[in-house]
């Protein structure tokens, strides 16, 4: 399989998915570099939830400080997704407000570097073969139900008129599967573990299960 360099940014508590977008206001100035190179030459950058902390940050840091010094240092989890990032906007005092478009899952393979920042050859990781057509409709009716729940319940018109929506209905079952936990955000592990997964229809079911527990 393809090998492809990923930069990686590793982030307490953000899992992201494919299909969706992740917005990030970069400061620190590993990453700052990061953002350039990758805009430059036109490589992926892998957002992904963290496994422990290597390092911690100084403290007590004033404003100068932060955007002159990196802060606490984490171990990615294995799995992620990435994409090609656009700066939309640079700060005065230098700081990024990027987006980062998701166009896969990938597995961290072979590290490349460390500093300034960690890059690592890395594979497509994707979903095995589906035989749950039926399951995955009615699941896929289920949550919507559950959507426009949550869009009535507060009081939402734009999500229950995107729901409603071609652009909503038409996406495929395994891009409904991503998309779906961009909307409707679980706890870190459980959106880590629906990520992991490699059937589209366990996706659903997790997501139907915790939109269950709410309601």
């Amino acid at each position: 399989m393809e090998k492809v360099k990923v930069a990686v940014f590793p982030i307490p508590g953000m899992v992201s998915f494919p299909t969706t977008t992740v917005p990030l206001h970069v400061f620190e100035p590993r990453y700052r570099s990061m953002i350039k190179d990758c805009v430059k030459n036109k490589i992926k950058i892998g957002v992904c939830h963290t496994e422990e902390m290597i390092s911690e940050g100084p403290k007590n840091q004033d404003k100068a400080k932060i955007l002159n010094s990196n802060q606490s240092t984490f171990k990615p989890q294995e799995i992620f997704s990435a994409g090609l990032c656009t700066i939309d906007e640079v700060t005065p005092d230098g700081r990024f407000r990027v987006s980062v478009n998701m166009d896969a899952r990938y597995k961290l393979d072979e590290k490349i570097q460390e500093i300034p920042y960690t890059t690592y050859y890395c594979t497509e990781y994707s979903d095995e073969s589906d035989s749950e057509e039926k399951s995955n409709a009615e699941l896929r009716e289920a949550i919507d139900n559950f959507l426009f729940k949550y869009s009535e319940e507060y009081d939402d018109k734009e999500f229950y008129k995107y729901i409603q929506s071609s652009k909503w209905k038409d996406l495929s079952n395994i891009d409904y599967s991503f998309k779906i936990f961009e909307k409707i955000k679980l706890e870190p592990y459980l959106a880590q573990v629906a990520l992991e997964s490699k059937s589209l229809n366990d996706r659903l079911k997790i997501m139907a299960d915790a939109l269950d527990l709410k309601y």
